[in-house]
């Protein structure tokens, strides 16, 4: 019995992280919706730097690792305190601090 509870509470956990994640995104695209019909020089994206471009995917990388984490709950640890997951997560955040640092407008 408690094995199928487990179940039901891991299944709800998963469409718990999949919903919001699903209304973040549904929100940001319609804020790029109206911001690029408020764009008068052209289309929005086509005047994106490579600064931006590369935020935006270090932040995508992040949210699935986020995810990831929080669906999987890794089982080892890396000096007996924090998981690969967040050590990824801030190899990729320092990554691209530098990243805006050397290549920043």
């Amino acid at each position: 019995m408690q094995e199928i509870a487990f179940i039901w509470a891991s299944f709800f956990a998963c469409l718990a992280v999949i919903g919001v994640a699903g209304v973040r995104l549904s929100r940001y695209g319609d804020i790029l919706a109206i911001d690029d019909l408020a764009y008068l020089p052209g289309p929005l994206l086509a005047d994106v730097s490579l600064t931006h471009a590369a935020s935006a995917f270090s932040a995508m990388m992040m949210s699935g690792l986020a995810v990831v984490g929080l669906v999987l709950r890794p089982a080892s640890r890396v000096f007996r305190t924090v998981s690969w997951i967040s050590l990824l997560l801030l190899v990729i955040y320092l990554l691209n601090t530098l990243f805006l640092y050397l290549h920043g407008d």
